[in-house]
């Protein structure tokens, strides 16, 4: 009988444990653990996000004659791309913010570097939103 592929099919999201910049998780005081969930590289919002900065490289190749850019561009570039594939934040407060603004606070602020790092390697790893087969 062949193999149902199918049951191997990625998720359309996964929530990730987040760690501090020394690699120790993320608990606020009732040691519940900080998340972030993000969409996957077999969902549409993640085609949508690469599609759109794909599309701001081509836009910028016409316009300057070269694709590379400033650091501060970069940043706000890969700033916007981590916010769009974020669906939400769990256990982080940042200020008052709530939902998006919460998101974009959290990747626009240089010194929360760690966590665009993680959700960066998170986001291109298909395993993360993949469940295990169960003939493991």
């Amino acid at each position: 009988m062949p193999v149902d592929i199918r049951k191997y099919a990625a998720h359309a999201t996964a929530t990730i444990p987040l760690l501090d910049g020394q690699g120790i998780p993320l608990r606020d005081e009732n040691n519940v653990q900080a998340t972030v969930t993000l969409y996957g590289p077999g969902s549409k919002d993640f085609a949508a996000a690469q599609a759109r900065s794909q599309n701001r490289s081509i836009d910028r190749l016409k316009a300057k004659g070269r694709a590379d850019q400033s650091a501060e561009e970069k940043e706000r570039e890969t700033a916007e791309y981590l916010a769009s594939i974020t669906e939400r934040f769990d256990g982080i407060a940042y200020d008052d913010k709530t939902g998006r603004e919460l998101v974009n606070a959290i990747y626009g602020d240089s010194s929360l570097g760690f966590i665009a790092k993680q959700v960066h390697e998170a986001a291109g790893d298909w395993a993360v939103f993949t469940k295990p087969s169960s003939s493991n």
